[in-house]
């Protein structure tokens, strides 16, 4: 399935979580960006559901391969508000 004008809907960058990278992570990373540029959105989804930290951000790449914007999106905002829910829970912690 090809998507058109979807730049817009793509994992939040809240599944960065640290500031550097393995080796494999950069080799998943480089994976994901050829084949978002070849235009091979269903392998594209593939690896990044495999490097995803979040479970609702697999289940957003499987709404948006189905064509189900809107849930797609809806799950993205939820991997958004976990992982800030995440931070927040680290800064109490640590003080």
């Amino acid at each position: 399935m090809k998507f058109e004008n979807l730049d817009h809907v793509k994992p939040p960058d809240s599944e960065s979580v640290y500031p550097f990278m393995t080796l494999q992570q950069e080799a998943t990373d480089a994976l994901a960006e050829m084949y978002s540029n070849l235009k091979e959105e269903d392998m594209w989804a593939g690896v990044w559901q495999k490097k995803s930290k979040y479970n609702e951000t697999s289940i957003a790449i499987a709404y948006e391969q189905q064509g189900f914007f809107e849930q797609a999106q809806g799950a993205y905002e939820l991997v958004r508000q976990i992982k800030s829910m995440s931070i927040f829970e680290v800064l109490i912690h640590s003080f």
